[in-house]
């Protein structure tokens, strides 16, 4: 089974206790406590199921830093932007895509607008930025409707190897990447389904060429 997602325990702690609380109705009532086990059940796997934090094989060139499906894939003059939008059955741990330090981490206050619209981008966010041989690499995860809380695992100083958990949206949203490089080559499209730390978003040009 994969191990659970760090900071998940507050919130795994109450379906799992009302488990085990419906289990002692089983003496007293068998009729009222088997409905109440059932949903008490299916709450705690459906919980065990978001907060799953699996270990990944970590991929070549500029990784994703989120699961879900690639809504922007884009290379301009001024680097790369991506965008992933999280469902409530990805793994909602984040990662970073990309080698280096983490410069500076800011909690932004805003709505709880829907991730797939322009307007999102006004949310309540949290924006890493990542030092490293790219350049100024800026993660910024977003909530949603559902979404609302953003647990970074990570602080201003903080080394990071490409992969590394560097934390949670609960319940889903949008991360966005901007990689201030034009000189990558896109590896990924919009629509792809991508995981965290795995999938390929992007090469480095050289990198690319001498393979």
């Amino acid at each position: 089974m994969p191990m659970l997602a760090k900071g998940s325990m507050p919130v795994v702690a109450f379906p799992l206790a009302a488990l085990l609380l419906s289990l002692l109705l089983l003496p007293l009532n068998l009729l009222l406590a088997l409905p109440v086990i059932i949903i008490c059940a299916a709450v705690s796997v459906i919980v065990l199921n978001f907060f799953r934090d699996p270990e990944r094989t970590i991929g070549r060139g500029v990784v994703s830093p989120a699961d879900g499906v690639l809504h922007r894939a884009e290379i301009t003059d001024t680097g790369a932007y991506f965008s992933i939008f999280m469902n409530i059955h990805d793994v909602h741990v984040n990662r970073a895509p990309w080698p280096g330090r983490v410069v500076e981490l800011v909690r932004m206050s805003g709505g709880h607008r829907p991730a797939y619209g322009k307007e999102a981008v006004k949310n309540e966010r949290v924006r890493i930025t990542i030092a490293g041989s790219l350049g100024a690499i800026t993660v910024t995860q977003m909530v949603g409707l559902l979404a609302r809380r953003i647990l970074p695992y990570v602080g201003a100083g903080k080394m990071l190897g490409k992969g590394d958990r560097i934390g949670i949206i609960r319940l889903g949203s949008r991360v966005d990447l901007f990689v201030p490089s034009p000189d990558l080559r896109l590896s990924a499209r919009k629509g792809d389904r991508v995981l965290a730390g795995t999938t390929t978003l992007a090469r480095v040009i050289k990198e690319a060429e001498a393979e």
